[in-house]
């Protein structure tokens, strides 16, 4: 301490003893010139003196520590760097705060008996957290730690281990060291695989490379043996690998459903359609209908969670007119819950004419679906407006329907994320005089045009279809919708002598994005001979080229 502060010192004190002695004249509270005081000097500083004397460094008083500048005497307060570790002295009390302390709206450590900051990882009351190395305020939610991912309680900051549920995903967390799992990993007696980037438990059909396996579509664990996917056999390798699909042989070939489907489509029909709903009328001109050459109906089944008030009345008709008769809901969910209830309710209409119907159920999920979750403050973006729309067709596929999609061009290029729409059959809206080659190549049925003339005593207009596809052979014979399967395929486009792996190839489209995962582990070739290959087994070059561009980043 220099000369001069140490004079300013001993004057303070003799003034303090001057002021103390007088107010021994005057009060009985001050009972002895040495009692401990805290006394603030005249630049508002608090020192604290201890038997006459300013009192320096650390400091337990009445049960709490306080620091006092080693040269001033000053209380300190705030965060302070003492012996190369940091303290906080409460800004008010100056007293030194231990255990957890909330400080500018994050949350700090402090040793319980020393007070001093803690940083990195601290096991309090046999939870870990984490805390800055640099700052020590505690981490919540994904923080990656020494090139492992942990995620901390985004409340309390306690590191989760095992099973976590983060925004709608399943992630498993080690049991005891709470580091992220990623890629196949057996828990419990049960294999899971996490995606090898960010660690979400995936369900459903996984491709990884040659191998397809199938994940439980609830709890994501890997089926192996012999098991049922929507009514379909599958069998596997011990170690969950698909090695065929075994429903029906033809010859010395094994054919699942979906390659059945594909068969049927092959043999193309054109028949003229009508959707109707409650406003084309109470009354509907069915024999006027059948005059006209119309020989099928999709009729709305209803919006949201509620039935079309004529719906149940228009398809009886339709069916005893001899009409065949397919069905469509008009979609107004905020997200996959709501898609859920409102797929439960289209299913609890269409029960009662099981075995009746022989056209696909169809979701119709477009502007004003968007409009209406825009005004309840929700927007959708394409991979939840897709989530919604595959929930609504899963949800029906599980009763047992045969379901399709409602679209225009403007959604399936620009609100959809169509790679996971491909395996429903599409139902497309273009009215133009020259549609769409792209999308109406892969759709099932065509809605042509909005103007068709009155088909009751409501609407002046109709819209009109066109329904390429012979859904009734596929619904009855692959015993959808209620029918009992029987499984009689018409003639095949050409004799099947390939192996299963060419067959399907040949007959079965596979999705945009399962092309072009195939193309970058190198099985349709390269240059000019992959795209003859792609374009010969009817998948469009470009198509595949740019979704192999997107899954690259390019």
């Amino acid at each position: 301490m220099c000369l001069i502060n140490r004079v300013k010192n001993i004057i303070f004190l003799l003034l303090i003893f001057t002021v103390s002695s007088l107010m021994l004249l005057v009060t009985d509270n001050i009972v002895s010139a040495s009692t401990d005081n805290f006394v603030k000097d005249d630049a508002g500083n608090i020192k604290y003196i201890l038997e006459g004397q300013i009192q320096y460094n650390w400091k337990y008083i009445d049960g709490s520590w306080y620091y006092f500048d080693s040269d001033t005497g000053n209380m300190k307060y705030g965060w302070q760097k003492i012996s190369d570790k940091w303290y906080y002295l409460d800004e008010e009390s100056g007293q030194m705060h231990t255990s957890w302390s909330k400080i500018n709206d994050d949350w700090y450590f402090l040793d319980r008996e020393n007070g001093d900051m803690k940083t990195g990882w601290k096991k309090i009351n046999n939870k870990w957290y984490f805390l800055d190395r640099k700052n020590g305020d505690m981490k919540t939610g994904w923080e990656k730690i020494n090139n492992k991912w942990y995620f901390l309680d985004r409340e309390n900051g306690d590191m989760k281990t095992g099973w976590e549920k983060v925004d709608g995903k399943w992630y498993f967390l080690d049991r005891k060291d709470g580091d992220m799992k990623t890629g196949w990993k057996e828990i419990d007696d049960k294999w899971y695989f996490l995606d090898r980037e960010n660690g979400d438990m995936k369900t459903g059909w996984l491709n990884l490379g040659s191998k397809q396996y199938y994940l439980d579509p609830i709890n994501g664990d890997m089926k192996s043996g012999t098991f049922l996917v929507e009514g379909v056999k599958y069998s596997t390798t011990s170690n969950g690998n698909i090695i065929f699909e075994d429903i029906k042989e033809i010859g010395n070939q094994k054919l699942s459903i979906n390659e059945m489907i594909a068969i049927f489509k092959n043999n193309k029909t054109k028949i003229e359609a009508v959707d109707i709903s409650e406003w084309n009328g109470d009354s509907i001109y069915w024999d006027e209908l059948k005059s006209k050459g119309i020989k099928a109906v999709i009729v709305r089944g209803g919006y949201s969670t509620d039935e079309d008030r004529n719906a149940r009345r228009n398809i009886r008709e339709a069916l005893q007119k001899g009409f065949n008769v397919g069905a469509y809901w008009a979609m107004y969910p905020l997200n996959k819950e709501e898609a859920r209830k409102e797929a439960e309710a289209f299913n609890n209409l269409m029960k009662e004419f099981k075995g009746r119907i022989e056209l696909p159920l169809f979701a119709d999920f477009e502007y004003f679906s968007d409009n209406y979750a825009n005004g309840k403050g929700v927007t959708f973006t394409r991979e939840t407006r897709t989530d919604v729309v595959v929930e609504f067709l899963e949800t029906l596929k599980n009763y047992g329907w045969y379901v399709g999609n409602y679209t225009n061009v403007d959604y399936a290029e620009n609100y959809f994320d169509y790679t996971r729409l491909e395996k429903y059959d599409i139902w497309l809206a273009d009215w133009r005089t020259e549609p769409s080659r792209k999308w109406l190549e892969k759709s099932g049925m065509h809605q042509y045009s909005s103007s068709g003339e009155a088909v009751g005593n409501g609407s002046k207009t109709t819209d009109m279809n066109h329904i390429f596809y012979d859904y009734p052979s596929i619904i009855k014979n692959l015993g959808f919708n209620g029918f009992i399967a029987t499984y009689k395929l018409p003639k095949l486009p050409e004799k099947i002598e390939k192996p299963i792996d060419d067959v399907k190839r040949k007959i079965v489209k596979k999705s945009i994005d399962t092309i072009a995962r195939e193309v970058l582990d190198g099985k349709w070739g390269y240059g000019d001979d992959r795209k003859n290959r792609l374009e010969e087994a009817g998948y469009n070059y470009y198509d595949v080229q740019k979704r192999v561009n997107e899954i690259l980043g390019y």
